[in-house]
């Protein structure tokens, strides 16, 4: 049976004759990139793909009749990175050290410690293992 969270959109990379690679997403022909590498492709195209459903939000809200119901759908069981953050401050964790691609962050009255990558979407099973090393509750959704 077909699920929400299951959704995955499809990036499509292809070389470039100059060097590196251009993309795009196939579901989202607006949301178009490049890049040297692959890996600073699919970056430049999690950009882009977050700034094209951004202003279609925006410009779709402007034509809305005032009666217009709207409600987010979520496609991801995750938890966003600020919003992980936000629930480790309130649970009374601090940011001890920053890395390239990682915090620790540290629960001060356990002295527990535990990496956070820094992405903006931060896996299900992500949450629950930090939430575990930290000893705190997990936020229920």
């Amino acid at each position: 049976m077909w699920h929400p969270r299951d959704m995955k959109l499809t990036a499509v990379f292809e070389p470039a004759k100059e060097g590196g690679y251009t993309c795009f997403v196939e579901e989202v022909p607006a949301a178009i990139s490049q890049g040297e590498t692959l890996r600073e492709a699919k970056a430049n195209l999690l950009d882009a793909l977050k700034l094209v459903l951004e202003c279609q939000r925006e410009l779709a809200e402007r034509e809305l009749s005032p009666n217009a119901l709207r409600e987010p759908i979520e496609f991801c069981r995750g938890m966003k990175l600020r919003d992980l953050e936000r629930h480790l401050r309130r649970q009374g964790c601090v940011s001890f050290r920053e890395g390239g691609a990682h915090k620790v962050w540290l629960n001060p009255s356990t002295r527990k410690i535990t990496s956070v990558p820094r992405h903006l979407e931060i896996k299900e099973g992500t949450v629950h293992g930090i939430c575990k090393q930290l000893e705190i509750t997990r936020r229920n959704r």
